[in-house]
């Protein structure tokens, strides 16, 4: 187990993007709005998409902005637990379970997506006479949108992260899993669980709830844990019960 205070944050990558695609659907939403006159009604569904998608990339900005400012504090203060490398057959071997694993959840949140943007959606044909193709053919692309989030990109991630190794850096708030920051330091988020488990393989389980905008939420978090850091479980989850604990005395006080 490896303690090492220079690691790259990548909340900051993400909070970059929330922030340029923001500035990019508000434009597309003013410029629509100016030309509806020109243009009719049809205009609106694209504005009303872009608004609503620059507004949940403000939201991201947000939460990855907290993100980014608390990864930066975990790393200055070295509040790290522990710190995994993988190298790339080692990461390979790990991926197709995980895979899996996510299959059921994606279907899931793909079903639900999809239910939801159906009725908002069919409410618009039904009530606005002006641009119902236009409204249909918006809903068929969110929800070709939302298919290839659940199904597409994590197939093709399965593919390209077994193309390199990773890291994983635990810190007392969060950790750092692949390039990507969970934290169950934010409002109404708490660490749930850490057990560790030898099947199908030796790996320690982190399950943190949180809000989104599907309500709470649990998300699990598994790690693989190779020979040379068998020795280091019982102190890692030790020490992430302990840093949990005093959190919750904390928010009693």
């Amino acid at each position: 187990m490896k303690k090492e205070s220079q690691i790259i944050n990548p909340s900051r990558k993400v909070f970059n993007y929330s922030i340029s695609f923001a500035v990019i659907f508000f434009l597309v939403a003013y410029i629509g709005t100016i030309k509806s006159e020109e243009y009719g009604m049809d205009v609106w569904g694209i504005v009303f998409i872009s608004g609503f998608l620059c507004i949940c990339s403000l939201v991201a900005a947000l939460i990855f902005w907290k993100l980014t400012r608390e990864t930066d504090n975990s790393i200055k203060e070295n509040k790290i637990i522990a710190k995994f490398e993988f190298n790339k057959k080692e990461w390979a071997k790990f991926q197709n379970y995980e895979y899996d694993f996510r299959k059921n959840e994606n279907i899931g949140i793909f079903i639900i997506l999809s239910f939801m943007t159906s009725i908002i959606f069919i409410l618009f044909i039904l009530f606005i006479p002006e641009g119902k193709l236009f409204m249909f053919i918006v809903m068929l692309l969110l929800i070709v949108f939302y298919a290839i989030f659940a199904f597409v990109i994590p197939f093709v991630s399965r593919k390209l992260k077994k193309l390199s190794g990773a890291q994983i850096v635990i810190f007392s708030k969060g950790l750092i899993y692949d390039n990507i920051y969970h934290s169950w330091n934010m409002p109404l988020s708490k660490l749930e669980k850490v057990v560790a488990k030898e099947k199908p393989f030796a790996h320690i389980e982190i399950s943190y709830s949180f809000f989104d905008r599907l309500g709470p939420r649990q998300y699990c978090l598994i790690i693989p844990i190779l020979k040379k850091y068998e020795k280091d479980v019982k102190k890692i989850i030790k020490e992430l019960q302990k840093s949990n604990k005093k959190k919750k005395k904390n928010k009693k006080k």
